[in-house]
């Protein structure tokens, strides 16, 4: 005869034979014994997605390349991105579809400052790594979110290094500054910035601020209001199409001035568009030129020519900016070993210390540094190309 604790016994087991995961491993969603499910959310169909594309082309890439060595710690990745076309509300939809119907088990290099401001909450709320963001907005990380991290400089620390730059570097430290931005959080978080080094340099001032809607196709009113306070310098907080725009409608009125744009602007296609308006920009730069002989220059532009052997849009700036954030997630994983749980995954990524991927300046972590490194260069353009003429360094 059985006894009742052995039938229960044979009850418990029954249940777990029923929720146990296909694939056979007992633990976090999106983990099986053979397979890890990685989401991410990038513009791959609107207003942004000759930023979005290449990068999540050049994720696939890599995770590709990864795959066909074996995967991490034995497991495939598998990779789903979702287009939100850049809208923080589609952002949020796009966010729980990717959880609660494709259950991945965390995200990585998702595109946007305003969409993962929107979504923040919900990451936080539902513990969901949501790792190396494409944005670089201050307030992901001051303070930290437990469940966010980034591989780059906010844009208050690009903008400091960049007043730094005037200051140091052209020579002049009362330079009459005119900042044109995106007036949105990215704009507004490269205008603490501004203001916060100004400070440091008596005789510096900002003399005009002019800001504009995401998607403005016509830049003249912010660019002639610019010229009205007689800069010395003007400053620019934006994306590379509205730079070229910027410096299309300063030629077009026949104003020169020393022009100094921040890292979005850091992109080939910056030349492409602005032709001969752009000649003689001091464009600051994140990632190194694709004419480096780095190891994770190398590896990208390798894999990328052996898995989209005919892509239009990579390599470029904006496809190995993903590329390293999906680098630096997918070395989290890998730290973490074969018992890959969510908050194990956060542990691993805050005990990283100078990690090095062989193209941007190490990486380090801890529970109250979420953000990895704040170093960027400067290039200027010259006869259709950018040169480097600075090295990596952080704000003063």
């Amino acid at each position: 005869m059985v006894s009742k604790s052995a039938m229960s016994l044979v009850v418990l087991l029954g249940i777990v034979c029923v929720i146990l995961p296909q694939g056979g491993a007992l633990g976090e969603e999106g983990v099986t014994d053979t397979e890890i499910k990685i989401g991410s959310i990038n513009d791959t169909a609107g207003p942004v997605a000759a930023y979005g594309t290449p990068r999540v082309e050049a994720c696939r890439a890599l995770i590709s390349h990864i795959n066909d060595q074996g995967g991490i710690n034995g497991r495939r990745i598998l990779y789903q991105n979702e287009s939100d076309s850049y809208d923080p509300s589609k952002t949020i939809l796009a966010f729980k579809k990717l959880l609660e119907v494709d259950k991945v088990f965390c995200f990585i290099a998702s595109l946007g400052v305003v969409t993962s401001m929107a979504v923040a909450p919900e990451v936080q709320s539902r513990k969901i790594p949501y790792l190396m963001v494409g944005g670089n907005s201050s307030k992901l990380f001051f303070p930290p979110q437990r469940y966010i991290f980034g591989a780059w400089p906010t844009y208050e620390d690009y903008m400091k290094a960049m007043v730094d730059y005037v200051a140091n570097d052209l020579k002049m430290p009362k330079a009459r500054l005119a900042h044109i931005f995106q007036d949105d959080e990215t704009g507004r978080d490269s205008q603490r910035g501004l203001e916060e080094q100004v400070a440091k340099y008596p005789g510096m001032a900002i003399v005009a601020t002019e800001g504009f809607k995401r998607g403005t196709v016509d830049v003249s009113a912010q660019v002639l209001k610019a010229r009205e306070a007689k800069p010395d310098v003007v400053m620019l907080s934006t994306i590379f199409v509205q730079s070229a725009m910027i410096a299309k409608e300063m030629e077009k009125i026949g104003w020169k001035t020393t022009l100094v744009m921040n890292a979005s602007s850091g992109d080939d296609r910056l030349i492409q568009l602005g032709g001969a308006a752009v000649e003689g920009a001091i464009v600051q730069k994140a990632m190194p030129a694709m004419e480096e002989n780095l190891p994770g220059v190398v590896l990208y532009k390798d894999v990328i020519k052996k898995y989209f052997p005919e892509s239009k849009v990579n390599p470029s700036a904006w496809g190995f900016t993903a590329f390293i954030e999906m680098q630096l997630g997918l070395e989290g994983i890998k730290r973490s070993g074969r018992d890959l749980t969510r908050e194990g995954l956060i542990e691993t990524l805050e005990s990283f210390r100078n990690v090095d991927i062989g193209s941007i300046p190490p990486v380090t972590y801890g529970p109250d540094k979420h953000w990895g490194q704040n170093q960027s260069f400067f290039a200027k353009v010259e006869r259709g190309k950018m040169v480097k003429i600075s090295d990596y360094r952080p704000p003063k």
